[in-house]
């Protein structure tokens, strides 16, 4: 008999990434995110290919921002999660240097959940809550629990 699938970490008011998205100051360091996301070549090449971010940003901002922040906060965000990630299952590709990408390869689906987490250590001092003041706690595989990458994976590690 296979081994069952790990069980995910419900997503509620009383887990640090709920509070963190639950405050709009999280909002504020938002373009470093975006930004740490073009910078991985899987990513940046499929926005360029399969996106009209360039040419429209803040349209595109307005359009994936409360869709991302409602796959944790809204009360069907699990179903919010799954629809985000089936809509990027074409996006992919061969880059400008002939190199295949594709958005659901596990490292770059966890690139892009990645550079969220970051987003409560870049928040400037005088607005961050206790929660969300910079630790070294692994906190991103805490935040990506109830994610799982198309091919099974998930991270591994715990949030206090």
């Amino acid at each position: 008999m296979p081994p069952s699938p790990p069980v995910r970490a419900p997503l509620g008011p009383g887990t640090l990434l709920w509070r963190h998205a639950a405050d709009l100051r999280s909002l504020l360091p938002g373009a470093a995110a975006g930004l740490l996301q073009l910078l991985h070549p899987g990513i940046g090449a499929g926005v360029s290919e399969h996106s009209a971010f360039f040419d429209a940003p803040f349209d595109r901002i307005h359009r994936s921002v409360p869709q991302i922040w409602a796959t944790i906060l809204a009360p069907d965000g699990a179903d919010r999660a799954r629809a985000i990630r089936d809509l990027h299952r074409g996006v992919g590709g061969v880059d400008e240097h002939a190199r295949r990408y594709h958005a659901l390869e596990p490292g770059t689906f966890w690139w892009a959940h990645a550079t969220f987490w970051n987003s409560p250590r870049r928040r400037p001092a005088p607005w961050r809550s206790p929660s969300t003041a910079p630790t070294p706690s692994p906190c991103y595989p805490s935040a990506a629990r109830a994610s799982t990458a198309p091919d099974g994976s998930s991270p591994s590690g715990r949030c206090g």
